[in-house]
């Protein structure tokens, strides 16, 4: 016992010294909310407007939808926070516009019949950043959302 209560004098013991937990420590890379809209899609279903909030309760979630509109945030539960907690929607890449020119001229690519798809994260530190909508990060978000806003609506 006393070779234990020197070792753990001089730092050997259980703690990982990789982690480090301290004051002033801040992750910035955590996400506040998010939000994703999706329109134009020619299943009538994937076009919706949900935005997810972390609150002290849970991930409180609102938006807009084909059946109806939320005005009043659902607060999800755990298990949802969870898959939405696996998306980690604060890692998507970073959406960057090309443009090409012709002549002097910008022009934007302009793509038919794709559905238009905007996903914005809001980190902790307020940044906000568009993101790419990488392995239909908008349809999953929706697919896990989607249950819980049909119980409000029946």
């Amino acid at each position: 016992m006393c070779l234990t209560a020197i070792f753990s004098f001089f730092g050997c013991g259980k703690k990982d010294k990789y982690i480090l937990d301290g004051p002033g420590m801040e992750n910035t890379l955590n996400w506040d909310s998010f939000s994703v809209s999706r329109s134009g899609d020619s299943y009538a279903q994937h076009n919706f407007h949900i935005t997810v909030k972390y609150d002290f309760d849970g991930y409180v979630v609102t938006g807009s939808f084909i059946n109806g509109e939320v005005n009043e945030g659902i607060v999800l539960p755990k298990s949802a926070c969870r898959k939405i907690d696996e998306l980690q929607p604060q890692n998507l890449p970073d959406l960057i516009r090309k443009n090409l020119e012709s002549n002097g001229d910008i022009e934007e690519a302009i793509v038919l019949d794709v559905p238009e798809v905007k996903v914005e994260v809001a980190y902790t530190n307020g940044t906000l950043l568009q993101k790419v909508d990488e392995n239909d990060f908008s349809i999953i978000v929706y697919q896990i959302i989607e249950p819980y806003l049909s119980e409000k609506f029946d």
